[in-house]
């Protein structure tokens, strides 16, 4: 489990608030067991060189990919040309580093023209461990590109500023997006999420994502603004307080009881949690109510302070506490002060057919 621990030292503290200021922006400073990244910091991890360098690569542009393959492929052909100038014993080389360059890159290439060829042992050695190197630096390079190539991204262009203006009576946050290709984008879906920090009750910081698909609040939206449609004293709206916001704390009996519209679990019972912090109401009450025809919010607007009035169970008699044994009387042809007579209660049923 990742541990999260407060930085003591001074130079450790100095590195934080450096990569938290975005003077590392991509980059991770390692303090120690201590790695820091996007302004996050994490106690406990541990280096992973290999895997960071894949996804650094795969985050590369295109130019920097292809200098990157080119230098690395450069330097390794300059090492073993280093080994074969040392060591000697290729046929047709004269003996300078230029050549020995040169035979090494015929030999990772698998060109071979024949001008210059090994003759000694060593140099035997060397082509068999360079045609060795040359598969693996192959295939990785091949892989990585592949890789690379096959993300298709698409090329956005976002407006720098975002409105939040009223669209067929709703409250409606909008942007434009554009299309930075000279292509057609067919079937666009956009999802929107906000993310955004909080803090719990103790004090702790984290960060929390308000999500949910547009699948279930579209049935949210449909199913409330039918049931506030069918039944108008259920007004569309959710207990709100003093700055239009809706609450999320257990409401008073006394309100309960002649409240008229939507409820969560946490209006009604302080152990509940649900929906959450992360439910959108306004987007639930604001889409029931532009779904709604004009005649049902006419019919909520009168119906508000009228509400439905609660059923009282009816009280019930002697008769349904007599025992099995008594059970045997026709109840149903009985009046209703029949129980209070013993004979009654106490008849067979065949007398009672007489």
């Amino acid at each position: 489990m990742t541990m999260w621990r407060r930085a003591t030292s001074a130079s450790r503290l100095l590195k934080i608030l450096a990569a938290r200021s975005g003077a590392c922006d991509d980059r991770r400073v390692k303090v120690g067991r201590t790695s820091v990244a996007d302004g996050v910091i994490v106690v406990g991890t541990r280096p992973h060189p290999l895997r960071d360098a894949y996804h650094l690569v795969l985050r590369m542009r295109i130019g920097w990919l292809l200098a990157l393959i080119a230098a690395v492929y450069l330097f390794i052909n300059l090492i073993f040309a280093v080994l074969y100038w040392v060591a000697g014993g290729v046929s047709g080389m004269s003996g300078s580093l230029k050549d020995a360059f040169f035979f090494s890159v015929q030999t990772m290439g698998t060109i071979g023209y024949g001008a210059m060829y090994p003759s000694g042992t060593f140099a035997h050695a060397l082509v068999t461990a360079e045609s060795i190197v040359s598969m693996l630096v192959t295939a990785l390079v091949t892989g990585v590109i592949f890789a690379r190539f096959s993300q298709s991204s698409g090329q956005l262009v976002f407006s720098d500023k975002a409105t939040i203006s009223p669209m067929n009576g709703v409250p409606t946050l909008s942007f434009r997006v554009g299309n930075d290709r000279a292509s057609t984008v067919f079937e666009a879906r956009v999802k929107l999420s906000l993310i955004r920090t909080e803090k719990t009750k103790e004090g702790v910081t984290f960060y929390r994502m308000y999500d949910l698909t547009p699948q279930q609040y579209q049935s949210l939206i449909k199913l409330t603004a039918t049931l506030c449609t069918v039944f108008p004293k259920i007004n569309c709206d959710a207990p709100r307080d003093t700055r239009n916001r809706v609450t999320t704390d257990v409401m008073p009996q006394a309100q309960l009881n002649t409240y008229q519209g939507v409820l969560g679990h946490y209006h009604i019972q302080a152990e509940k949690q649900d929906p959450g912090p992360a439910f959108q109401w306004d987007r639930v009450i604001y889409g029931a109510q532009s779904l709604m025809p004009e005649e049902a919010k006419r019919a909520n607007r009168e119906a508000l302070g009228h509400p439905a009035l609660a059923i009282t169970p009816p009280a019930t008699t002697k008769a349904a506490t007599q025992p099995s044994t008594t059970t045997q009387s026709t109840t149903t042809t009985a009046p209703t002060t029949a129980p209070t007579e013993p004979a009654t209660a106490t008849a067979p049923a065949t007398t009672q057919s007489k």
